[in-house]
């Protein structure tokens, strides 16, 4: 069965879900060209790159829900229905593996994907203030990089364990907020002090730029960064990661700061 549920809306709830959590402790904070830009103005974006903090990079996706018993993993006997599933890009893309190489400590990275699949779930979740509670939080390093171009997925009835298949493997451990939280405190006190530093963001683009114009180059498809498109204004380091992440990863990116 098909989700109701957009990326955008279900992925709106969790980063405003972070926020709520992380107030005053941390700060979560999504990176848009227009927002850096009005911060400059008043110091909004400046102040927060001068605390110790990290970038953190979210995929959010929205899975189907199996219910039938002829649905190909409970026909495999990986799990019983109902279940949910969703795709990794792996198909000719180099998002997932590129989000393993993010996914390096410095760094979060997590794909996200709710435990529901129905809009009145959704807004229920919102209202509760249950977003992340309902929602499993995967580290692409967790699945690993691929070399072949087959069709992967995830599949999960809760938190517990998943698996990332074509070749089955159960994944076991805390897939919650709570981790998501200990990572996040963790890569804070041990980078926090240079993840969001000039030198830092600059290696981070280049690293990002050089993955995607392999990628590209070995498929002999162009690759132009910056794009003509890319107004000169928005432009900078932080700003550029967060367009690539959009564009190529199809992840929003956070600034995740310790708070005052």
């Amino acid at each position: 069965m098909r989700s109701q549920l957009s990326e955008f809306s279900y992925g709106y709830a969790v980063v405003e879900a972070f926020g709520r959590r992380w107030r005053p402790k941390l700060l979560a904070a999504p990176v848009l060209p227009s927002l850096v830009q009005e911060g400059r103005a008043d110091g909004g974006y400046d102040v927060l790159l001068q605390r110790p903090g990290i970038l953190m990079f979210l995929q959010f996706k929205v899975p189907e829900n199996l219910t039938r018993s002829n649905a190909r993993e409970a026909k495999l006997g990986i799990l019983a229905t109902p279940y949910f599933r969703f795709h990794l890009m792996t198909l000719g893309s180099p998002q997932h593996n590129l989000l393993v190489s993010l996914d390096n400590g410095s760094n979060v990275v997590r794909y996200v994907a709710p435990l529901f699949h129905r809009l009145t779930e959704l807004d229920e979740a919102y209202r509760q203030d249950q977003v992340l509670q309902r929602s499993i939080f995967i580290r692409p390093q967790r699945i690993g990089a691929y070399t072949d171009e087959k069709q992967h997925v995830v599949v999960f009835r809760n938190r517990a364990t998943w698996f990332a298949i074509s070749e089955p493997r159960a994944h076991r451990g805390r897939a919650d907020e709570g981790a998501v939280e200990a990572e996040v405190d963790a890569a804070i006190r041990e980078h926090g002090r240079t993840a969001l530093g000039d030198q830092r963001l600059l290696a981070l683009r280049s690293e990002i730029i050089t993955m995607l114009a392999l990628h590209f180059s070995s498929r002999r498809q162009p690759f132009d960064f910056p794009p003509s498109g890319l107004s000169p204004q928005f432009r900078g380091p932080l700003e550029d990661i967060a367009y690539l992440s959009r564009t190529y990863l199809s992840a929003e990116t956070l600034i995740v700061s310790a708070g005052k």
